[in-house]
């Protein structure tokens, strides 16, 4: 279990470091030690994991290899409403946004977004709003999507953090 996320901390390192190439390989060597872990590892560590790996194939260009990894995490996911739920479908809505299957997108990014606020999730607003709103700038939804990336920008400054929310609801 240590084996397996030392290795996916690794592997985000060296991906932005080395490249994206050099990250999945080792994220895959973090999802076999994940596997063989067995029972020493959480259905929530292994989703977080799945989710990981899922972020790093998107950030490689292999958004198949992340809904693949995104669906899988699911799986392991205890129960719908959980922090690491809330991730996955918000990483899988990119995808489905790419693919310009819109139907899909929005669903994952509104159920992310739904998961966060119930489970007031604060550090997770940001990213759950940008998301949405990125989402339905696509759907041609202008005035739902701007109140969703000006409440990103906001929730993000008021709390000190998601800079990355910040760039991607502005922009």
């Amino acid at each position: 279990a240590g084996r397996a996320r030392a290795l996916m901390a690794q592997a985000k390192v060296e991906g932005f470091l080395t490249g994206m190439d050099r990250g999945r390989a080792l994220a895959e060597a973090a999802v076999e030690a994940t596997r063989q872990a067995g029972e020493s590892l959480t259905q929530r560590a292994r989703a977080a994991l799945l989710r990981s790996i899922g972020q790093i194939c998107w950030w490689q260009g292999d958004p198949y290899a992340t809904v693949r990894y995104c669906q899988e995490a699911l799986q392991f996911v205890p129960d719908e409403l959980s922090p690491i739920a809330a991730e996955v479908l918000m990483t899988m809505a990119t995808p489905h946004l790419y693919w310009r299957d819109l139907d899909t997108a929005l669903r994952c990014a509104e159920r992310g977004l739904e998961i966060a606020q119930r489970l007031q999730l604060n550090e997770l607003l940001p990213m759950a709003y940008a998301t949405l709103g990125n989402v339905l700038t696509r759907c041609g939804e202008s005035s739902r999507a701007e109140n969703c990336l000006r409440q990103a920008m906001d929730l993000s400054r008021g709390l000190g953090l998601e800079t990355y929310a910040q760039v991607m609801a502005a922009g």
